[in-house]
């Protein structure tokens, strides 16, 4: 699956993670080192599949983990509508 970045987010980057504003919900998002490096693989437009590998690269951690730490955070960024699935 792809998935699309939605409209009206604002994002400022430091050295080690990046808060983002989504100014529909008047609402900010502090990301990590790891949630920043997935953000900016969907932004690039890579599917599940991509991320994953680069992740068990990235990461050294095996299959089965980057899944479930990849649907983890993909959920919450639907949730609070930040992605969407791209059509």
């Amino acid at each position: 699956m792809r998935y699309k970045i939605e409209k009206g987010l604002i994002a400022q980057r430091t050295t080690k993670r990046m808060t983002v504003f989504d100014s529909k919900n008047l609402t900010f998002f502090t990301f990590n080192e790891t949630a920043l490096y997935i953000f900016n693989c969907l932004k690039r437009g890579f599917d599940d599949k991509e991320l994953v590998k680069r992740m068990m690269k990235r990461y050294q951690i095996d299959k089965i983990q980057a899944e479930k730490d990849l649907e983890e955070f993909i959920q919450l960024l639907k949730k609070e509508k930040i992605v969407s699935l791209k059509k």
